[in-house]
């Protein structure tokens, strides 16, 4: 969203993705006195190049939605989905939503969370009868200057697709 929308809209988006850029695995040895060591070894990755794949398993859609007297929180599971690097430098990406793995988790349990679900599925939300999968790309990306460690430190711009509308995030 640039500067100039911000005020045409209350509403704000947010995009985040988390890649690493270190590996820590333990090694056991054995010590000179027999017994066993334990240490901890952190391994430095090359810089990514090129398309990667993501982990489908491992990623998702944290979704937020509010209305006048509620606020709930969930997840969408990803269909397929990569990322495009330069010189280790996130430069791309598009994403597959699957519409249909779409849950509430501040509803979990509770026999509210199945209404809901449905009411999002249905045709007043997401439709996805007509419409089972959204798409996320990646237009630009811009470095966050000041960012400190384990902060967010890219922004990330896109187009978000739902029921075969494109609109910039």
């Amino acid at each position: 969203r640039s500067p100039s929308d911000a005020s045409s809209s209350s509403r704000a988006s947010a995009f985040a993705i988390a890649i690493p850029t270190r590996f820590v695995n333990w090694a056991t040895r054995r010590s000179a006195s027999g017994g066993n060591e334990r240490s901890l070894r952190v391994a430095e990755t090359a810089p990514p190049d090129g398309w990667l794949e993501i982990d489908v398993a491992e990623s998702g859609v944290e979704w937020v939605g509010r209305n006048l007297l509620n606020k709930h929180y969930g997840r969408i599971a990803l269909k397929s989905g990569k990322l495009r690097f330069d010189q280790g430098h996130l430069v791309g990406g598009e994403f597959t939503l699957d519409m249909r793995a779409l849950t509430c988790q501040d509803l979990a349990g509770d026999p509210l969370h199945d209404v809901l679900i449905a009411h999002l599925m249905s045709h007043d939300f997401f439709d996805i009868e007509l419409y089972p999968d959204a798409r996320f790309v990646i237009t630009a990306t811009e470095r966050v200057v000041g960012a400190t460690p384990g902060a967010p430190n890219l922004a990330v711009s896109g187009d978000l697709t739902l029921k075969g509308v494109s609109r910039a995030l």
